[in-house]
């Protein structure tokens, strides 16, 4: 028979049982020699060792092709994607698994460093570039590409906003400080021109004052001299009265001279007659001749005085009449100044009351002035302030946007040329 010898058959079953349990992993390692003596046995005892060398040198390759994919996947499970499963199997399966775990590990390879790479520009302020996300078609490596371009985006539209920002602030901090320091130099020339102001409206008040104190002084004099004029005008009255009764007296005196020189051409006459009668007489009448002489001696020196009293009393009338006269004339223009000072003192009354309103109102405009003055420099300490802010404004902003102009992102010179359209305006 073919089986006829037990050893041999045993034999062989022992090495099948063997490679059995290997199969089954309950031996590590296995250990068969060729003990058959039957050749026709050592036949199929030969094919069983040629088959069961070849199951071990493809399970020792495929356990090196699993090695490697323990290694790379325990790589990659630390965080490592650069290590690939080079071996190969004669298992196509084994071959196929190893082929799609180097797939992946070139996708994660490739996502990883296109990531690395941009989050790298993105740390270089280049946010120029866009993460790839093609790479994979879903899942959650999708959505972590995804996710990191939809961060790329809030960070661009972010970084837009800022330098878009920055840049209006700059050119409004730069109105704002250019306006400030006119508003501080105005207020300066404000203050520099209330200053002479108030002091103009100081010396007018000084000027006012001087002016009420005279107008004053002139009221006293005025009321003095209103009082003289009367005392006057009651004078010349007085004057014109006795230059009437000197007047009176002298036609009185004229008269009585007119009488003396009557009487003294009677006498003279007389004495005439005297003398002629004394003439025809003879000796007796030449005692009375003489008398009669001397009457007329008398007469004529009585006639010739009352001529030249006749003759003053004529320029005294004259003097008189012309005394009266010049006395009315005085009187009228006595009444005339007396007149004319009224007016004046009623003008100086009136400058008074204007001069104390004008100094009221002065005073008020002074004390406006000094309001003004006080508010001016309240503006320019505030003027100042706000010029230190948007001074500091102004840094802040260039600040931001000298920070922003190495960024780089799509749209900036957009917005460059934008702000440099603003600027020309």
């Amino acid at each position: 028979m073919f089986f006829s010898n037990d050893k041999d058959i045993d034999a062989l079953i022992n090495t099948v049982d063997s490679f059995y349990d290997y199969l089954n992993n309950q031996n590590g390692q296995l250990n068969i020699k060729k003990s058959v003596k039957n050749k026709k046995i050592q036949i199929l005892e030969e094919k069983l060792f040629r088959l069961i060398d070849r199951y071990q040198e493809e399970r020792v390759q495929n356990v090196k092709v699993f090695g490697e994919m323990m290694i790379v996947c325990e790589k990659l499970s630390d965080g490592y994607s650069d290590d690939r499963i080079v071996l190969k199997s004669n298992d196509s399966k084994i071959n196929y698994i190893s082929k799609t775990i180097n797939n992946m590990c070139d996708r994660l390879d490739i996502s990883l460093q296109n990531v690395t790479q941009i989050l790298d520009e993105y740390e270089n302020r280049n946010f120029l570039n866009k993460v790839d996300k093609t790479v994979f078609r879903g899942g959650e490596l999708y959505n972590v590409l995804n996710g990191l371009e939809f961060l790329h985006k809030g960070m661009v539209d972010r970084v837009s906003i800022s330098f878009k920002n920055g840049l209006s602030l700059e050119r409004a901090s730069d109105n704002l400080k250019n306006e400030v320091g006119f508003l501080s130099k105005s207020t300066q020339n404000q203050a520099v021109a209330i200053e002479e102001t108030a002091a103009s409206v100081e010396e007018i008040t000084n000027t006012i004052i001087e002016n009420k104190n005279i107008s004053l002084q002139m009221s006293q004099y005025g009321e003095e001299v209103i009082k003289a004029a009367k005392l006057n005008l009651s004078l010349a009255n007085e004057t014109t009265s006795s230059m009437d009764e000197i007047n009176v007296a002298t036609e009185h005196v004229f008269n009585s001279v007119g009488v003396i020189a009557q009487i003294a051409f009677q006498t003279n006459i007389l004495s005439l007659n005297a003398a002629v009668e004394a003439a025809t007489a003879g000796e007796a009448g030449k005692g009375f001749a003489v008398v009669a002489q001397e009457v007329r001696n008398l007469a004529s020196r009585s006639a010739e005085a009352a001529k030249e009293i006749e003759s003053l009393m004529d320029q005294l009338r004259e003097q008189t009449t012309k005394g009266k006269v010049s006395a009315d004339q005085m009187i009228e223009e006595y009444a005339k100044l007396n007149d004319n000072i009224t007016k004046t003192f009623n003008l100086v009354d009136s400058v008074v009351t204007a001069s104390s309103e004008q100094a009221i109102g002065i005073e008020t405009i002074n004390n406006s002035i000094q309001d003004i003055d006080k508010s001016i420099q309240i503006n320019s300490s505030t003027a100042d302030k706000v010029s230190n802010i948007a001074q500091e404004a102004h840094n802040m902003a260039h600040d931001l946007v000298k920070s922003n102009e190495s960024i780089l992102f799509e749209g900036k010179e957009v917005i460059l040329n934008e702000e440099k359209n603003l600027l020309t305006k």
